[in-house]
């Protein structure tokens, strides 16, 4: 990583999720949707939801979030290099590279690299001088960036609500990531 880095997650930063897990949790295992929510706060049902939910492909159906390819093409444009940053696992679904990347290429989402891990936070941490923010909505990793000095933008969702520290944003749209992140490059420049 040589230039200023944003780190963007792809499900439910790049697309819809987890809305379509909670539809998948509805009609896979026959719930309503305040039983759905209840099934995925719990760790061994969302375990074996998101095991059946991954393996079916659904992922490559889901559309992008509205302005995610605009802004991602202005982060682009004024230099800065784009890691996508994903918990997506290659070893428990082989085909999930492919269907990843068929989808970016699909939808013309902008990026530079793509980075598979099981540890979000120690990436980051790497690789966290060159890093102007961090793009994120799943809670496990967020409560684990709690010590980052990067800026963080939490794309809001039912799931992540209560997570808040200093240096976490919430937004639910592109739009206001494209004004919050201009703060922190004016920031960065200054530092």
């Amino acid at each position: 990583m040589l230039k200023d880095t944003i780190i963007v997650d792809i499900d439910g930063c790049l697309n819809h999720y987890p809305d379509p897990l909670k539809m998948w949790a509805e009609v896979f295992l026959n719930l309503d949707q305040a039983e759905s929510r209840q099934a995925i706060e719990k760790k061994n049902d969302f375990e074996l939801l998101k095991k059946t939910y991954r393996q079916s492909n659904i992922l490559k159906y889901l559309l992008p979030k509205g302005g995610a390819k605009e802004v991602l093409g202005d982060f682009k444009k004024n230099g800065y290099f784009i890691t996508l940053l994903t918990l997506r696992n290659p070893n428990k679904n082989p085909q999930i590279k492919t269907i990843t990347e068929n989808w970016l290429h699909k939808y013309n989402i902008p990026y530079d690299s793509i980075v598979y891990t099981k540890d979000k936070n120690a990436y980051i941490k790497k690789n966290e001088s060159k890093v102007i923010m961090v793009v994120e909505d799943e809670s496990e990793p967020l409560n684990s960036f709690k010590k980052l000095k990067t800026e963080v933008i939490v794309f809001k969702n039912d799931l992540n609500k209560n997570i808040q520290q200093p240096h976490f944003h919430t937004v639910s749209s592109w739009k206001e990531i494209s004004s919050l992140s201009k703060h922190f490059m004016v920031k960065r420049n200054y530092e």
